[in-house]
């Protein structure tokens, strides 16, 4: 589904209305790999603090925008660093302040790099994990 000028427009309001910092679309909307069962991921940067209600009204709103669309919407504020870049550094600028969202992506990419290493680590230890569980039910049968 290609994101219309109309839509965008209405997104920006929202942005506005809501004190938002930006909203990004990212996932299969994003790179062009959509299906007819696609939903619509957007992200968003919410300087206020999430509660229910405020998650609630955004997610209406959005749905709103985007009709017939299964909107999927996710907070950025502390998300962890391989969504945080998946989201940023592959994702489409919707609305909002662009400027932040482009400290943002610096900052999704530092994060993620620096936390390489540990993934890295976190690979290997579960693949050590893995051995060890594989050769316990080999002895098992």
């Amino acid at each position: 589904m290609e994101i219309q000028r109309e839509q965008k427009q209405m997104a920006e309001e929202l942005v506005k209305k809501h004190e938002l910092e930006f909203a990004v679309v990212f996932g299969s909307q994003a790179n062009g790999q959509t299906r007819k069962d696609s939903d619509l991921d957007i992200g968003i940067l919410d300087p206020k603090p999430e509660t229910y209600k405020r998650y609630g009204d955004l997610y209406n709103d959005f749905s709103k925008v985007f009709k017939g669309q299964n909107v999927d919407l996710r907070m950025i504020k502390g998300a962890e660093p391989v969504f945080l870049y998946n989201t940023l550094m592959k994702g489409k600028f919707l609305a909002g302040q662009r400027q932040i969202f482009s400290q943002y992506q610096a900052f999704a990419y530092k994060n993620f790099v620096d936390s390489k290493p540990l993934f890295e680590l976190k690979e290997k230890l579960l693949l050590k994990r893995q051995k060890k569980i594989n050769k316990m039910i080999k002895n098992v049968r």
